[in-house]
């Protein structure tokens, strides 16, 4: 059987080959600890939560893979509302605290890679 993880703001989500739900780990709804998880997996790190995600699936007979995009990434798009488990106001907050931070974050890096 083969689960699919993909990384969100939100946490890490497992779906199965069909688009299912399987697991997730979520994250604490912090906008700058969220941002440094995805950038590292953005980076091709591997996080705890996916590490962890992986070997509860593994345990229950499924192959984990997590290259993205995948099927999980499509269920985060067409789900991350209900996933957020909060008000359309407070994700919206969320999501755009998360994007300004993901944005300076970036922005510093390649300052720092070109001027320093």
């Amino acid at each position: 059987m083969d689960a699919y993880v993909d990384v969100s703001p939100l946490g890490v989500i497992a779906v199965d080959d069909k688009g299912k739900f399987l697991a997730s780990k979520m994250f604490k709804l912090d906008a700058e600890e969220a941002a440094q998880k995805v950038a590292k997996c953005f980076k091709g790190e591997e996080i705890e939560e996916v590490r962890q995600l992986k070997f509860d699936l593994e345990k229950k007979g499924y192959t984990a893979y997590s290259t993205s995009p995948n099927k999980a990434t499509l269920y985060i798009r067409e789900n991350i509302r209900s996933m957020a488990k909060m008000k359309d106001d407070e994700l919206n907050k969320f999501l755009s605290q998360f994007g300004i931070v993901c944005t300076v974050s970036s922005f510093y890096e390649t300052y720092s890679k070109v001027y320093c």
